[in-house]
């Protein structure tokens, strides 16, 4: 109803009192079909963090994501299993998180696997500032240069 040109909802005039509540709106539902909820089961069951499962079928509602950005999702919660981040549970956003902010876009770079210090097969390690070759379980001081050791 229009007053003094302002709308004002029905039965609902001037400043709210104590006894007056404000018209809530309803949004409609969002649906899931077969194949969405087929869908979801795919995320959910590839997704290493099982938790807040009503939150996270909420958030991939409101996503409503196309079969390309599903195998988009997939493939990304693939590849940062394999990160030290992930590898600590303690660190994996809980899933309506990882899809209400779309952390797929986010940068990720693959680990490098860090190369190891060798001298003629055996492992080597840097103590006290000296190099060490571990030969049979014993350190034993490395007497040549940086050149000589092999980096694998």
């Amino acid at each position: 109803m229009l007053e003094n040109g302002k709308y004002e909802p029905k039965g609902f005039i001037g400043q709210p009192n104590g006894n007056q509540r404000l018209p809530q709106v309803r949004l409609g539902k969002v649906r899931l079909g077969k194949d969405n909820i087929e869908a979801f089961d795919k995320f959910y069951s590839a997704y290493p963090k099982k938790v807040s499962k009503v939150s996270a079928l909420r958030a991939f509602k409101k996503l409503n994501p196309s079969a390309t950005l599903l195998q988009t999702i997939l493939s990304d919660i693939q590849a940062r299993q394999k990160s030290e981040q992930w590898k600590n549970k303690q660190f994996i956003p809980y899933p309506a998180t990882y899809l209400n902010q779309k952390r797929w876009e986010d940068d990720y770079t693959e680990p490098k696997p860090e190369k190891k210090p060798y001298f003629n097969g055996n492992p080597m390690v840097k103590k006290f500032g000296k190099w060490m070759v571990v030969v049979d379980g014993e350190f034993k001081t490395f007497a040549g240069s940086e050149k000589d050791i092999e980096w694998k």
